[in-house]
């Protein structure tokens, strides 16, 4: 109990600071997406300043090769007198002052100023793909994060349903204690109640070799019973516990000598089982028509009670299963369907299992309780509620099993149904 309890405070725990680190994660990311975006905003500006600059720089270049080219024509050109000397001298003057100052224009106003810009962008670039990749690192760890708290919270889910799980068992556990203590206080109620009657009042009669338990016969007047009498019904309305305990009781063999009788009586070879009691169905005594058949053995026209011959008692089982046949007029079709029907729900559970379908699995081992329970086959019905209970924890992986042990006592109890439905 206590372990579970533990185990859940600490999931909940580590799942509480999971949450609040994958929220700080997700805060940075944000962040750090924001500043990469004002960052390449800032790069996409700064490209366009050295378009710019760079097209200035070709225009300047342009403008200087063409001030060079009229400079050289103008060297080309004869002067015919020193007038005209004097004019080309004056205009080369002027076109080397040109040259010279839209160099120093070049140097002062473009080149630098343009080669900084560059090298700033990228730096600047460096810095945003570094800090885009830092952002990538901290999602990237913000998803598993989120993984993990995902599966903390799995795992949450699945302590909690281990918790509700044996909390569950530990009330079956306590109600089983209590039904095993009640049992057996009724038992030992009534072997002291049966020794008490068969030490008083049966008796070992008949011929050599046969064993009877004989009911106290009334000895009050006005036919009314005696209370040793009382006591022997009361054993024998005591229901399906008595009668499985002479329904497994060995055959005894008789010690004595052959004694004389009839073929029948021969042939039993001195075996001889005691003489089931009688079940009872809905509070009521009731007699079924095989013990029936063979309590009437115990006194025969001429007054002996002949042995009864080794044949097998009906199981519990069978007398529950005739007991439904005999209540409903369609019961034996009932049952006789409900065989027919367990190997394609078995089939049913067994895919369902395959696809991890724990919903049909359910409800189809549901339907075989119901349907078993119903006509008294309560060991199938106990496993099938097994299965059904293993299906709704969600403990897919012990329904192999339960299902194999569904199936082995199928096949055990499979020849007892068909036999109680056709007799």
């Amino acid at each position: 109990g206590s372990d579970p309890e533990q185990a859940l405070l600490d999931a909940r725990r580590a799942l509480a600071e999971a949450q609040s680190a994958a929220e700080a994660r997700a805060e940075a990311r944000a962040e750090a997406v924001a500043r990469a975006e004002a960052l390449q905003s800032a790069l996409e500006a700064a490209e366009l300043r050295a378009v710019d600059a760079r097209r200035e720089l070709t225009a300047l270049r342009g403008e200087l090769d063409a001030i060079q080219r009229g400079a050289g024509r103008s060297n080309a050109v004869t002067v015919p007198d020193a007038s005209a000397t004097d004019r080309g001298n004056a205009e080369r003057l002027r076109l080397k002052l040109e040259v010279d100052n839209l160099r120093k224009r070049l140097e002062t106003e473009g080149v630098r100023e343009i080669e900084l810009a560059l090298h700033t962008e990228r730096r600047t670039l460096l810095e945003v793909r570094e800090e885009l990749a830092r952002a990538r690192d901290r999602a990237d760890e913000a998803e598993r994060t989120a993984e993990s708290a995902l599966e903390l919270e799995a795992r949450l889910r699945e302590l909690e349903a281990t918790a509700r799980r044996v909390g569950t068992v530990e009330a079956e556990r306590r109600a089983l204690r209590e039904m095993l203590e009640e049992e057996r206080r009724r038992t030992l109620e009534l072997e002291g109640r049966l020794s008490a009657v068969t030490g008083t009042s049966g008796r070992v009669g008949g011929r050599p070799g046969t064993l009877e338990l004989v009911a106290p016969t009334t000895s009050l007047p006005g036919g009314e019973a005696s209370p040793s009498t009382l006591e022997f019904v009361a054993i024998a309305e005591s229901g399906e516990r008595q009668t499985s305990r002479w329904d497994t009781r060995p055959a005894m063999r008789s010690t004595d000598a052959p004694h004389e009788g009839g073929a029948e009586d021969a042939e039993s070879d001195g075996i001889v089982t005691p003489p089931p009691l009688p079940t009872v169905v809905s509070g009521r005594p009731r007699m079924n028509r095989a013990i029936a058949s063979e309590t009437e053995l115990l006194a025969g026209p001429d007054g002996r009670r002949p042995t009864v011959r080794g044949r097998r008692p009906a199981s519990t089982l069978e007398l529950r299963v005739r007991d439904y046949v005999d209540g409903d007029a369609e019961g034996g079709s009932v049952v006789r369907r409900f065989v027919e029907d367990f190997p394609s729900h078995v089939v049913a559970i067994r895919d369902a299992l395959g696809d991890g379908d724990a919903a049909s699995i359910e409800a189809t081992a549901g339907r075989i309780h119901e349907q078993f329970h119903g006509v008294g086959a309560l060991r199938l019905a106990g496993i099938a509620s097994h299965i059904e209970l293993a299906a709704s924890g969600g403990e897919l992986s012990a329904v192999g099993s339960l299902l194999d042990a569904l199936e082995a006592e199928f096949r055990r109890v499979r020849a007892a149904l068909i036999s109680a439905v056709r007799e």
